[in-house]
């Protein structure tokens, strides 16, 4: 079962990408357990041609050339994840060592129950690092300006499907931030 699935979206940034990637392959996770959604929107072939290279392997990758521009491209790698949970990543933020693996543990323990989770990626200083809340309210004011932040957005898929995501209904910047909202 595919518990998370990796969405990335990626603008001609091969190098950040293949860093970050990496990241994910060098914690040893069963791939069986997620999936690394690739949405390309860049203006030449080096990330298709590199997520090619991952073809005959037992890895899990789903790649979409995305025909649009813009921050649309993230809202695209969520559509199109397989996973329960999808998890929203930046092409340039790397996993730390054991990183990814707890990820993955989360969310096969969490698939159940389905909590709003967030990412920050130690990005909340001097805050405990898992808190859980009771309230949007509470939600909103423990992760402060981060809620705009992608790399820390993540949606369970059975909640995506009950959004509008259509281009006109979201923000043009902060696309993931509107169904967050919602």
């Amino acid at each position: 079962m595919i518990y998370i699935s990796i969405c990335i979206p990626t603008k001609d940034r091969i190098n950040n990408l293949i860093d970050t990637i990496n990241s994910i392959l060098d914690d040893n996770v069963d791939p069986n357990y997620y999936q690394i959604v690739i949405s390309d929107n860049s203006d030449n072939n080096a990330t298709q041609e590199y997520i090619n290279t991952f073809q005959n392997t037992n890895y899990n990758f789903k790649y979409y050339r995305n025909p649009v521009k813009g921050f649309y491209n993230s809202i695209q790698a969520l559509l199109i994840g397989d996973g329960e949970l999808l998890k929203l990543h930046n092409d340039y933020t790397k996993f730390k060592p054991g990183c990814f693996k707890k990820l993955v543990e989360m969310s096969i323990e969490k698939h159940k129950v389905k909590p709003l989770m967030f990412f920050p990626n130690g990005e909340l200083k001097g805050k405990k690092e898992n808190f859980d809340v009771k309230s949007f309210n509470r939600f909103m004011s423990k992760s402060s300006y981060l809620t705009t932040w992608s790399s820390a957005f993540s949606i369970w898929k059975s909640d995506l499907h009950n959004l509008e995501t259509s281009p006109e209904s979201v923000d043009i910047m902060f696309p993931h931030t509107t169904l967050l909202l919602n």
